[in-house]
């Protein structure tokens, strides 16, 4: 049931994405690894190893394709989830402000779109 409430909350349609992605805790020096579930033009879904208190402010960075130029992009913990027989926490981010082609990126992306080159 709070699966299906957070889907019907949801502005932008998410995609299945599964790639790696590198954060950082706003403030903080180390940089973590770890995977997406999910991408949307708003947002995506992460597996974290650590809990981090909702509201937490993160710097992203991943690849939309393989080769593509990595985008980085600030982004805000909106919710976070213990997973069942896990060390492990699902995670909702919401994108902050970023590029506008970044963010246009992530539109064809999720589209099928051919993605636009940095110059």
């Amino acid at each position: 049931m709070l699966e299906s409430a957070r889907l019907e909350r949801r502005k932008y349609p998410r995609i299945d994405f599964n790639t790696s992605v590198t954060y950082q805790t706003k403030g903080e020096t180390r940089l973590e690894h770890t995977l997406t579930r999910d991408i949307s033009e708003g947002g995506m879904g992460l597996i974290l190893e650590r809990f981090l208190p909702k509201n937490t402010e993160l710097i992203l960075t991943f690849n939309l394709r393989h080769r593509s130029t990595p985008l980085r992009t600030p982004a805000r913990l909106a919710w976070i989830q213990k997973l069942p027989y896990a060390e492990r926490y699902r995670a909702g981010l919401e994108f902050g402000e970023m590029e506008s082609l970044n963010r246009l990126n992530i539109k064809r992306f999720i589209n099928k779109e051919p993605l636009l080159l940095y110059y």
